[in-house]
């Protein structure tokens, strides 16, 4: 559960998702793995988002997913209809999943991702959206446009694509 210490921040955060709910808004909330002044891991992000009104979604991205040790169980505990986008990005091989920094984001298939773990948590809760690359790592984004699109679409339809999930 969300620790006393980030309760500002959580009480906070509540208000702001109560109030978009008030106007009609959904909310659609990323978790982020390594410390966060409202949530660390998804299991806290759902925890969170539980106390919430009007029944916000999350983004589960791939990446932060496997720098939290990479569960399924994280995933499929969300529950039916919970997943609202889904983020791609691989991990290098032989990295531990707590030195991962968003700099070593791959293209999706580059890496040591479990893709077929991933792609069946989200169909166990239902999940037939899309996905989108999300690279944070200044050698690929330095490459031409065209390549990074050409790369990211390779990856995204052969490593998990939405009849999986």
């Amino acid at each position: 559960s969300v620790v006393l210490g980030r309760m500002p921040w959580v009480f906070f955060a509540i208000a702001l998702l109560v109030l978009a709910a008030g106007i009609g808004l959904r909310d659609l909330d990323e978790s982020l793995d390594g410390p966060n002044p409202v949530a660390d891991t998804l299991p806290q992000t759902v925890d969170l988002l539980r106390q919430v009104p009007g029944n916000p979604l999350v983004l589960v991205d791939a990446f932060h997913w496997a720098a939290s040790g990479a569960d399924p169980d994280h995933i499929t505990s969300l529950g039916a209809g919970a997943v609202g986008h889904v983020h791609l990005a691989d991990t290098p091989s032989g990295c531990s999943p707590d030195t991962l920094t968003d700099a070593m984001r791959l293209f999706p298939g580059d890496g040591s991702l479990p893709w077929s773990e991933f792609a069946g948590a989200l169909a166990a809760v239902g999940y037939r959206g899309v996905g989108s690359v999300e690279l944070f790592n200044p050698e690929l984004r330095a490459l031409p446009d065209h390549e990074i699109a050409r790369r990211a679409r390779h990856g995204s339809t052969t490593c998990w694509t939405p009849k999986e999930a």
